[in-house]
């Protein structure tokens, strides 16, 4: 950051001290450099504070992409083990003889077939609409 210490002083010294000049063009151009001087000082705040605040939004952005892909993980882990017992029942009926006429579950089995039913739907696989 630069050091306006000098250029404050100087300008101050114009502002106040009657013996270095009495123009009111040169109070008025102190006047000015030490409200550009004033506003430097806040916005090289204010650009540290926007600096804060992004390097938060970027450890927040992080945390958040490693929890979304964890559960991305926990969601790839319930859906292998959802179409895991799908099959399962799906076997079962089958070696016991329990499918309709389609491959499906009979409706004589409301059970596995309400089984069958939940994990299509939540799978996607229910009837569109």
């Amino acid at each position: 950051m630069t050091d306006y210490s000098e250029l404050k002083r100087l300008a101050d010294r114009v502002i106040s001290d009657r013996r270095f000049c009495g123009d009111e063009n040169h109070k008025a151009l102190a006047d000015g450099v030490m409200a550009l001087i004033a506003e430097i000082e806040f916005l090289t705040e204010s650009r540290q504070e926007a600096r804060e605040e992004r390097n938060k939004i970027g450890d927040r952005h992080d945390a958040l992409e490693a929890e979304r892909d964890q559960l991305k993980a926990e969601n790839d882990a319930l859906r292998k083990a959802v179409l895991e017992a799908r099959e399962f029942i799906m076997h079962e009926a089958e070696v016991r003889g329990l499918l309709d006429e389609n491959n499906e579950v009979s409706f004589r089995h409301p059970r596995r077939q309400a089984a069958i039913a939940v994990i299509d739907a939540a799978m996607g696989k229910g009837e569109q609409s």
